[in-house]
């Protein structure tokens, strides 16, 4: 096991200093070029973070069968919770990693930066380049799938990995809605199940954790932008109409009644961190969910987690122009 922490160390490091690593220039036509992560450099590491998933001890695979071991049945639960844990980080390790293809290609569009590349060499990198951008939804469409599917369930991450996984999966998925070439849009699929489970998984937490429901209001924040500049960019006139306005996560969505059917009885537990479940008890250490904790850099409790994910840590890098594209509209 120390090995491969070792193994996982190194591959945060690679991918630390990619973030810091002179991205490749596309000068589209005629126009100023710009700039994006080097997709040869990614897909290296991206295939050092496939050997974590090989090379992952065989009694913390999510698949593992505990049956030949001798644990009861609270020690089962405890590696079935760091199980999941291990694998949705190192989704998560995916996702910043291919993160910033994804914010370059929005922020080429949102300069109008979008004509074609004119050689055969930059026309290979920008292909490369969107394979890397799909390859991160395809991530994060996973990783909101599996997170939904372990509600409520005795295997299921701690509360603060959940919201810190889908805080950063959805905010994800609604920056590539803005880029016309990726084709992501929050109405249809497989983007739409996605965003419902993320809003599932948050409103499933809201009522023990309290910054489940700030998290709802800035992502809903946020689409609520994008959807007002699309409008725009459009020549159609901002309609912030009732629906938008009313947007809410409903009680009875279909992702959160699913969870609920799923669960197993239990006894009746108070409000989150003084419950003593299972959960609480196994998971791995995580920050105090009272007041403010750090969620990838946020503060989840300030009022600035408006910002989320786009001012994380300096090794990731700024992204200040999504943030001004983003509230540009909502007055923020």
């Amino acid at each position: 096991m120390i090995n491969y922490t070792v193994k996982l160390l190194q591959v945060v490091e690679e991918m630390r200093a990619a973030a810091r690593t002179p991205g490749v220039k596309l000068k589209p036509g005629n126009q100023d070029p710009f700039s994006l992560p080097d997709p040869s450099a990614l897909l290296s590491i991206n295939s050092k973070v496939d050997d974590l998933f090989t090379d992952m001890p065989a009694h913390l695979r999510v698949d593992a069968d505990y049956s030949k071991l001798p644990l009861n049945e609270d020690q089962v639960k405890f590696f079935q919770s760091q199980s999941h844990a291990l694998r949705f980080r190192l989704l998560l390790f995916r996702v910043f990693l291919l993160r910033p293809s994804l914010l370059a290609e929005a922020q080429r569009w949102a300069t109008r930066k979008s004509g074609p590349v004119q050689t055969a060499a930059l026309k290979f990198q920008e292909r490369l380049h969107y394979e890397i951008c799909n390859l991160c939804l395809e991530t994060v469409h996973k990783m909101l799938e599996e997170i939904h599917a372990t509600l409520a369930t005795s295997g299921g991450v701690s509360a603060w990995y959940a919201l810190h996984f889908t805080f950063a999966s959805a905010t994800t998925l609604l920056v590539a809605t803005l880029s016309p070439r990726l084709g992501v849009s929050l109405e249809t699929e497989p983007t739409k199940s996605s965003w419902d489970r993320a809003m599932g998984i948050l409103d499933f937490h809201k009522s023990y954790v309290v910054s489940a429901s700030r998290g709802i209001d800035v992502l809903l924040r946020y689409r609520q932008s994008i959807t007002m500049r699309s409008s725009g960019s459009l020549g159609l006139p901002p309609t912030m109409t009732q629906e938008m306005a009313d947007m809410e996560v409903p009680p009875s969505s279909s992702y959160l009644l699913q969870a609920q059917q799923n669960q197993q009885p239990q006894q009746p537990q108070q409000p989150y961190p003084h419950t003593q479940s299972w959960d609480q008890q196994h998971a791995m250490p995580t920050p105090p969910m009272m007041g403010t904790w750090m969620m990838d850099g946020i503060e989840f409790g300030m009022e600035e987690l408006g910002d989320a994910w786009l001012t994380t840590t300096q090794d990731w890098g700024h992204q200040d122009w999504v943030l001004a594209h983003l509230q540009g509209t909502t007055g923020t």
